[in-house]
């Protein structure tokens, strides 16, 4: 920049967003050792590839742990708490700013790093004894809240509907609610079971000589009260579910309201999403007896958690085997340590001396036995303690199936959108064109037709229109051709027979080409 263009202050060019310096505040240093991020270094503590160093941000917003201190008074609409967060032992001076050591989101688990069958693929496997003894169990609190409002002659009411008002199937679904309509705290909760009852009172003006009210000789309309029932259903998910706590007030508009809060206990199962603190996510992809676990020849110590030595190679995520040795170490002298990168405290050197005090290997390994044959595994197994993290994605809220005689559209007779509504599953236009390019046919018409709306329709084998079909007493007739002896029974998509009504109602003619036979696109009927 030229003298003359220089502005008197240097500030903030809101406009381009353009920060200017100027020249002589910049000074020349000889010699000064900004950062060292080699791994020569004795203090560096995390090597990642691209992206990697900032992935534990979305990982740890993910996390189950304690995320406020009065969760027990809080009515929020879905929460998970940790049932037995620790507190790590390897933390950075980022973390304790943060209080994840006052709120921690995660448990202290023995890691080794080996190749198994059911570890392939980002999944770990899981020791059963861990889980028994409360490794990653966590409570989950779902909310559900109803309010009473006022629309014209229409009134809510939150209580017990009348048993008369109520269809037979669904009686036993209100058994669980008290007389005020909601479900007693520390009630046990099955699938299908109502936790608020909710009624609409109808108030309308009757005129009937039975129920006429007399006054002063004229005669008057009759309020009467009518009652329709408009339950609330709540599909709690399979397990040990309660009621947790309730409470009634009222709103702005002085309306009853009530807020439920149910409990379930969450054990971690095949499904479920962890990850470590280096963004090292995976979900658990079986759960082995600890007779079956592998174990240190040394200590007789069976891992928590073993996870596939492939995920480090490409992620280059250093700082979690850093972790285990250091935690190794920690555990074994009783104590925390600080391993926030760059600073002069932290030492490799001294943190495999340390291993080696104790008869370790310095640098993590052990030697292993396979514990479903008793031999030796042939090379050493890196294992220390790792901090785990379970997130919040569990089966139990993404579990879905569902059969064919489940809900669907009135209009098109396909299955509904949605997994709370028992939907179906969704089988886009990529996952059609995969299926056309591979060749499934059988594939597609189970999918797209027998499985989604499929539809028999009768046409005619000369003309190709729709043919008049009378099932019950099995007369079928081509208006068209004025015949009933070429009659053939297809069977199509409904969506497909919508849309030929459709091009119909625009004058534009849809016909069928039967080829009698290929029964599989089309069975004929006998003549008539």
């Amino acid at each position: 920049m030229k003298e003359h263009e220089r502005p008197d202050k240097w500030n903030l060019d809101h406009k381009n967003c353009v920060l200017f310096v100027p020249l002589k505040d910049i000074t020349e240093t000889a010699n000064v050792r900004i950062g060292d991020i080699t791994t020569a270094s004795k203090n560096h503590c995390f090597i990642g590839g691209a992206g990697f160093c900032v992935h534990n941000s979305s990982m740890g917003k993910q996390a189950v742990g304690i995320y406020s201190l009065n969760f027990l008074h809080r009515y929020d609409t879905i929460a998970h708490i940790l049932c037995y967060p620790q507190k790590p032992l390897v933390n950075t001076k980022t973390m304790r700013l943060m209080g994840t050591d006052e709120l921690p989101s995660g448990q202290n688990l023995v890691v080794a790093v080996m190749s198994a069958a059911f570890n392939q693929e980002d999944s770990v496997i899981v020791n059963q004894r861990a889980i028994d003894n409360g490794a990653l169990r966590s409570i989950n609190y779902t909310t559900y809240s109803e309010a009473c409002h006022r629309k014209g002659n229409t009134i809510d009411e939150i209580r017990r509907p009348e048993r008369v008002f109520v269809k037979e199937t669904r009686l036993k679904g209100y058994a669980k609610l008290d007389s005020d309509g909601v479900s007693r705290e520390n009630t046990p909760l099955a699938k299908r079971d109502v936790v608020i009852g909710k009624v609409n009172s109808t108030t309308e003006m009757v005129r009937d000589i039975s129920i006429v009210v007399k006054s002063n000789g004229m005669e008057e309309n009759a309020v009467v009260e009518l009652e329709r029932d408009d339950h609330r259903v709540y599909a709690v998910y399979e397990g040990s579910a309660v009621v947790d706590r309730a409470v009634l007030t009222l709103n702005e508009d002085s309306y009853r309201t009530v807020k439920v809060r149910v409990r379930q206990m969450r054990i971690p199962k095949i499904g479920d999403k962890v990850a470590s603190r280096a963004a090292q996510k995976g979900i658990i992809g079986m759960i082995l007896p600890p007779e079956n676990m592998p174990f240190a020849a040394k200590t007789g110590m069976t891992p928590d958690l073993l996870m596939n030595p492939n995920a480090f190679p490409s992620r280059m995520t250093m700082g979690q085997a850093l972790e285990a040795v250091l935690g190794k170490a920690c555990s074994l002298n009783g104590a925390y340590a600080d391993c926030t990168p760059f600073e002069p405290e932290f030492d490799k050197g001294i943190v495999a001396a340390e291993l080696a005090r104790y008869g370790f290997e310095e640098y993590g390994d052990e030697v292993m036995i396979n514990g479903m044959t008793g031999e030796q595994i042939q090379c050493k197994i890196f294992m220390g303690p790792t901090y785990y993290q379970r997130l919040k994605h569990m089966v139990d809220d993404k579990i879905h199936a569902r059969d064919q005689d489940g809900p669907r559209e009135t209009l098109t007779r396909q299955p509904v959108e949605g997994r709370k509504r028992g939907g179906g599953f969704r089988m886009g236009e990529m996952e059609t064109w995969c299926g056309i390019s591979h060749g499934a046919s059988a594939f597609l018409i189970d999918r797209l037709v027998n499985n989604s709306d499929g539809y028999e329709m009768f046409v005619c084998d000369y003309c190709g229109n729709t043919a008049i079909a009378t099932l019950k007493t099995q007369r079928f007739e081509c208006k068209r051709c004025q015949q009933n002896t070429a009659i053939s029974k297809i069977r199509i998509p409904y969506a497909f027979k919508l849309l030929m009504q459709e091009l119909q109602a625009c004058c534009i003619g849809v016909w069928f080409n039967v080829d009698t036979e290929k029964t599989m696109i089309a069975a004929p009927t006998p003549s008539h």
